[in-house]
């Protein structure tokens, strides 16, 4: 193999996958920690005029920013897993020489682009 088709499918086997997976775990992570925060910020400011029954709407605020918070993990989660087939296909590209369209495990090789196809548009 030449130079240029080994760097990429390190680019496109390794970096990129592995970038994306770990700018959305990122990118989830602090946005449950900010929103975490922010909750809690909530409850403590609030909770003075909460015992006086200024603000009894605290309660439904709580549950939909914690309903907010499990969706931003749903998606999250979701995202990972129907990329999950995709991503191991081009990692596999990456370490085994012989996985790809003209290669010995041509046929393995088909099998699983369709099914991470499948699985990535869903």
């Amino acid at each position: 193999m030449t130079d240029l088709h080994e760097s990429t499918l390190l680019l496109f086997g390794v970096i990129i996958p592995m970038s994306t997976w770990l700018c959305v775990a990122v990118c989830t992570t602090t946005l449950y920690v900010k929103l975490r925060a922010s909750t809690r910020w909530r409850q403590r400011n609030i909770s003075v005029k909460t015992t006086t029954g200024l603000y009894p709407h605290n309660r439904k605020r709580s549950a939909r920013e914690d309903k907010a918070t499990q969706k931003v993990m749903a998606v999250a989660v979701v995202l990972m897993i129907c990329s999950l087939p995709s991503y191991g296909h081009l990692f596999t590209g990456f370490l085994v020489r012989d996985y790809f369209v003209d290669g010995a495990l041509r046929y393995l090789y088909q099998v699983v682009l369709m099914a991470a196809s499948w699985m990535t548009s869903c």
